[in-house]
């Protein structure tokens, strides 16, 4: 599925927003390839989304919001992590989405209102529609179509779909509709996805759908990237990672980790050292390594997910921090060149140096936090042109995302 629009209220730091993830006309001679659905050239979509901003600035609440409805429409009930980042618990939450499926051509709007796990049933209501995109649409006409039979509360055509179930209704009405959605496979033709996320103690929720295996060669150049000191790198099975290298690693009697799969990585630096590495990415020896190259890890098993699934979602949440900036821009552009056809990949940072990349300016997307609540800023009505006014602005904070250093400045000129 390729997001093309997110609207959210009281949810996390969000509350009254609205996110277009599409633009109007093709760019000349633009970076990023095929940014259109195959087969209708007209219907523009946003295949790769730069998020900047600030500490705090809703960059990873808006992933796990993403991960959340993703979940939704594949299993049809709102997870914790979802439920429980509702801003004001006396009031439901709710999202809105707007999503294409290239393997059927259809624009889709789902609307979910919920509210905490405590009440009896935590979803209030859902309203679905879909129209069939044409040939000749634009992602403006499609979203046109399909916003005229929201409104209209039917569907206009046979090409066309549209439900609303009230769960707190027990009409025969409701109880109707509540059948005729279960039998919608909401799910279909919208594929998987991988999230990343910094900071969230539950990896089972961002794991993609069919585990991918990350070869040995790709993870050794890209950790010897990060760091010279590798020797090389070697694939192990569980009786190795148990008897080999249990006695040289200092904190191997405090994780299991790399005998918990049938297949793992033996990481031998130039002194002798060695390191075990689990299938999943977990490490017996975490503090052999420098913040990056612990962090090169995550990407490299995201990078083996992007170059096998091709086409998903993908979300990759700061894990280049700690990375040069040379090295965040490299691995950056071997990401997206890597994406699938109707791939979809969002990435957050805090550099600004990622602004320097020949993205279009559409791919960009600015967050930043006023008083409690975030806010998301397109800089296209800015800047039109893919040139470097666009770092100059950021620098000269146009867009009021820079962090506010005041309370660190009264504390430099104090007595």
């Amino acid at each position: 599925m390729i997001f093309t629009k997110v609207s959210l209220s009281n949810l996390y730091c969000f509350d009254d927003i609205d996110i277009d993830l599409t633009f109007p006309r093709t760019v000349k001679d633009s970076s990023i390839a095929d940014e259109f659905l195959h087969g209708r050239p007209s219907f523009h979509f946003k295949r790769v989304c730069i998020l900047a901003g600030a500490n705090a600035s809703g960059k990873t609440s808006f992933g796990k919001i993403l991960c959340g409805i993703q979940n939704y429409i594949k299993r049809g009930m709102i997870f914790d992590w979802l439920s429980s980042g509702i801003t004001d618990q006396s009031q439901p939450a709710n999202f809105k989405v707007e999503y294409a499926t290239p393997r059927d051509y259809k624009l889709h709007f789902l609307s979910v209102t919920f509210t905490t796990k405590e009440q009896k049933n935590s979803i209030l209501s859902v309203e679905y529609a879909n129209v069939y995109i044409r040939k000749g649409d634009s992602n403006a006409t499609a979203r046109q179509r399909l916003m005229a039979i929201v409104e209209n509360k039917k569907q206009s055509s046979r090409n066309t779909c549209y439900l609303f179930v009230d769960f707190d209704e027990d009409s025969e009405k409701s109880i109707r509709a509540q059948r005729q959605l279960s039998a919608l496979d909401l799910a279909a033709g919208a594929g998987g996805w991988f999230y990343c996320l910094a900071k969230t103690g539950d990896k089972n929720i961002f794991t993609p759908d069919d585990k991918k295996i990350l070869k040995v060669d790709v993870l050794q150049k890209i950790l010897k990237t990060f760091d010279p000191s590798i020797d090389e790198i070697n694939n192990i099975s569980i009786d190795a990672s148990k008897s080999d290298d249990a006695s040289k690693s200092d904190d191997a009697s405090k994780s299991d980790d790399a005998s918990k799969s049938d297949k793992g990585y033996r990481i031998k630096f130039k002194n002798g050292d060695r390191c075990l590495l689990d299938g999943d990415g977990g490490i017996t020896n975490p503090k052999r390594l420098s913040r990056g190259t612990y962090e090169a890890i995550a990407v490299a098993f995201f990078y083996a997910s992007v170059s096998s699934r091709r086409d998903a979602t993908f979300y990759l949440d700061e894990k280049m921090a700690f990375s040069h900036s040379d090295l965040e821009q490299a691995l950056l552009n071997l990401i997206v060149d890597k994406l699938g056809r109707h791939a979809q990949f969002f990435y957050t940072t805090h550099n600004c140096d990622i602004l320097e990349l020949n993205y279009p300016v559409h791919s960009y997307l600015f967050f930043r936090k006023t008083d409690s609540l975030s806010e998301c800023i397109n800089p296209t009505h800015l800047v039109k042109k893919n040139d470097r006014n666009l770092l100059n602005l950021v620098k000269n904070d146009v867009f009021s995302m820079l962090p506010d250093t005041t309370y660190l400045n009264e504390l430099l000129f104090e007595d």
